[in-house]
């Protein structure tokens, strides 16, 4: 039951980031505007392009390296409108890994993986002439098809998502089905065109705020089920439980006068654990506290401070009574743009992130 449920909210949670992706539609007469800002970029800015090393001995640049394993170098590219129209990402090697073509950040077209610098898969996405994907297509390097997804939408809504193999041959489906008001009531799963192997039901509150999620079996036997709590349209607690009524895990969520999230109370019976987060924001509601807190000891904390163009400047983190300090100093261009950054550990240069900036 556990596992089941565990994965059950993990593909809960692919499917509504996706969903609120793929029902998003595009009004052709709206006033297209700059994604600069997103970026935090000034002035008509034409491409960006950022590399990390790490610094050998305090002085000297060394291989690529990043302060974060999991980031990457990159290149992005704007259009004179300030839309983004391609995204480049580069491994620790300096070989391209990944290339994302957009008509804008919300509107990407087509995913270009490789490996070894030689193309490794194709991702191809298709709209309608609403913005809506319609089909996602993923191609091998020689262009044989490996899988596709062809989705369905009536009046914006998806209303069915088929997944076929390389062959075109139906692998699974879900439907879904809306209420008077538009409110995703209802998934249903199947493992073909036939037959239903789970779904899920959503209620909703007077003011649309979802307050239940139920989890069927193909037999119509519930076998877990969420409860959510809020103040106004804010989100304070999410429960699940078992079908006996067992608590299995819980949320506890509080807010400032921002609405920044101040504090997250996270209790996992499974596993018999309870963390805590408490969170605090300056005047620019900038992160500038963080603490963790696992069965009521402190594990982790973490202080931040800014600069007068509230860039991370300091970053201190104690973890489990080690301290590291971090301090990140910037070189600037005309613009106001950051084109060198140097990242420093205990006040020694460990890092240099180099940015090469090109304008219209």
């Amino acid at each position: 039951m556990k596992k089941f449920f565990a994965l059950t909210l993990i593909v809960l949670s692919v499917i509504a980031c996706k969903k609120d992706k793929d029902e998003e539609t595009i009004d052709a007469t709206e006033e297209v505007l700059s994604e600069l800002n997103h970026y935090a970029l000034n002035g008509n800015v034409k491409s960006v392009e950022e590399k990390s090393f790490e610094i050998v001995d305090g002085r000297t640049l060394g291989n690529l390296k990043r302060e974060t394993y999991s980031e990457y170098d990159f290149m992005l590219e704007f259009n004179e409108k300030g839309q983004l129209v391609r995204e480049k990402k580069f491994n620790s090697s300096g070989q391209l890994q990944e290339e994302n073509s957009y008509e804008g950040k919300d509107k990407l077209l087509e995913t270009i993986q490789y490996m070894n610098n030689a193309v490794f898969m194709t991702t191809k996405y298709t709209r309608d002439d609403f913005g809506n994907i319609i089909i996602i297509t993923r191609r091998n390097a020689d262009q044989s098809q490996f899988d596709k997804t062809v989705q369905g939408f009536v009046d914006g809504k998806l209303v069915q998502k088929r997944n076929f193999d390389a062959n075109e041959r139906l692998m699974s489906k879900i439907t879904y089905e809306y209420d008077e008001k538009g409110n995703l009531v209802k998934e249903n799963y199947y493992k073909n065109s036939e037959r239903i192997t789970n779904y899920i039901t959503y209620d909703y509150d007077d003011d649309q705020n979802k307050i239940a999620e139920n989890y069927y079996d193909s037999q119509n036997k519930l076998v877990a089920y969420t409860k959510f709590g809020y103040l106004g349209s804010l989100l304070i607690s999410v429960d699940n439980y078992l079908p006996s009524g067992e608590l299995q895990y819980a949320e506890l969520k509080m807010y400032d006068d921002q609405n920044n999230l101040t504090y997250n109370k996270i209790v996992d019976n499974s596993v018999k654990s309870i963390s805590e987060e408490k969170i605090s924001y300056d005047s620019q509601q900038n992160m500038i506290s963080y603490e963790v807190i696992q069965n009521g000891v402190t594990v982790q904390t973490m202080t931040k401070g800014y600069d007068d163009a509230y860039r991370l400047a300091e970053n201190v983190i104690n973890t489990k009574g080690m301290t590291t300090q971090r301090s990140y100093r910037y070189d600037v261009d005309e613009k106001g743009n950051w084109t060198k950054k140097t990242i420093y550990i205990d006040k020694v240069p460990v890092y240099e992130i180099q940015r090469v900036i090109l304008y219209y």
